[in-house]
């Protein structure tokens, strides 16, 4: 499974190319522009919570991981999953 986070290029060149994967990306003029360099880099300003999600919708999808999911499916509630992040780390 893969979300692909996109920055100045094209996923249609670069992929994701399963068509259940999850692309974030932002639609700007300079979007596509394969720019080396780039001031603003605003096509990457894309919040956490964004891609949190296309995580759980991507591994929501039964095409991959589905024993997994379905075996450890508190793993895609954030609260659990911060919980269970917070008692580990104490350990």
């Amino acid at each position: 499974p893969t979300v692909a986070i996109m920055g100045p290029t094209a996923a249609w060149r670069n992929g994701p190319y399963h068509p259940d994967d999850e692309i974030v990306r932002r639609d700007l003029l300079c979007s596509n522009s394969y720019r080396r360099k780039c001031y603003q880099c605003t096509c990457m300003d894309i919040p956490v919570e964004e891609v949190f999600q296309a995580v759980i919708r991507r591994l929501a999808r039964k095409s991959h991981n589905h024993a997994f999911i379905e075996k450890n499916s508190s793993y895609l509630d954030k609260e659990t999953f911060s919980q269970k992040n917070k008692s580990q780390s104490e350990k």
